[in-house]
Order: structure tokens, then C-alpha cells, then sequence
């Protein structure tokens, strides 16, 4: 894959600079993956059947580090 662009190197290695722009590259479809798994995950919250079926705590400290990338990412709070 060589449409990266080429990023000028301030002391990092070429790799870690790849890596970087692949995470660039992917942060809107990553950000937008968060954004529509969201509301399924707090469904899941709301419904103690379903939440039953998770280890206790599993499902609310996945649903705040869903909440925390995604306050990251766009610089609003949830």
C-alpha cells in the first residue's frame, strides 16, 4: 500500500510514522463504527435480560470507553 503521505520524520522510525497515517487514514470509519455501535450497546444497558448475560461491569465499562473515544474524538462530551 503506498498511498500514504509522507509525513516528515521528527525521530520516528518510517514504520511508526505508516502506522500513524493508517490510524489517520481509519479514524473517521473508526469513529463512525463507535457512533452506530453505541446505541446497541446502551440497549443492552437498559435491558437487564440481555445485561445478564454479560460478566457484571462488562457492558458499562465497555459503554464508557465507547463514550470516552468517541468524546475524544470529536471533542463533545456524551
Amino acid at each position: 500500500m503506498n498511498d500514504l503521505i509522507p509525513l516528515p520524520s521528527v525521530g520516528k522510525p518510517r514504520k511508526a510514522e505508516a502506522l500513524d497515517a493508517r490510524l489517520i487514514a481509519a479514524a473517521p470509519d473508526l469513529l463512525e463504527a463507535l457512533l452506530d455501535a453505541l446505541p446497541y450497546v446502551e440497549d443492552v444497558l437498559d435491558n437487564p435480560e440481555q445485561l445478564a448475560c454479560f460478566k457484571a461491569g462488562t457492558v458499562e465499562r465497555h459503554a464508557k470507553a465507547i463514550r470516552a473515544a468517541i468524546a475524544k474524538a470529536t471533542g463533545e462530551a456524551l
